[in-house]
C-alpha cells in the first residue's frame, strides 16, 4: 500500500496563532463543540469576522445569518467559548447590552502524543 503526499496548506498570517490542544481531555472536549454543525457555522463566520472594527458578530447578527433563535445561538456560542474556541465580549447596544463573539486563533491543532 502507497501512501499519498499532500502539500501542505498555504500559510496565512495569524491572528494569535494556532489553539494547539495537548491533554486528551481538553481535545475531547473541543472535538465535541465542533461537531455540531451549528458551532462549526458559527467558528467560520467569526473567523470570516476577525478583521472588522469589533472583530466578530454579536448574538443577533449570527441569529440572523444562521437563521435561528437568538436564544439558540447564544446557548451555542457559551458552549464554544466554555471550550476557549470562542470568546465572547459585552459592549453596550441601542437597547441594552450586546454580547460580541470573536475568535482569535487561525487553525486548531490536534496534537497526538
Amino acid at each position: 500500500m502507497e501512501l499519498q503526499q499532500y502539500e501542505p496548506y498555504p500559510e496565512t498570517e495569524p491572528l494569535e496563532g494556532p489553539m494547539k490542544l495537548r491533554e486528551s481531555g481538553e481535545q475531547l472536549e473541543v472535538l465535541k463543540a465542533l461537531a455540531s454543525d451549528t458551532r462549526l457555522k458559527i467558528v467560520k463566520l467569526l473567523r470570516s469576522k476577525r478583521n472588522t472594527p469589533e472583530r466578530g458578530l454579536d448574538i443577533s447578527s449570527l441569529a440572523s445569518v444562521l437563521n435561528q433563535t437568538e436564544a439558540n445561538i447564544s446557548a451555542q456560542c457559551k458552549r464554544l467559548e466554555k471550550v476557549g474556541l470562542i470568546k465572547i465580549e459585552y459592549k453596550p447596544g441601542g437597547h441594552g447590552v450586546r454580547k460580541i463573539c470573536q475568535v482569535d486563533f487561525t487553525a486548531v491543532e490536534l496534537l497526538l502524543e
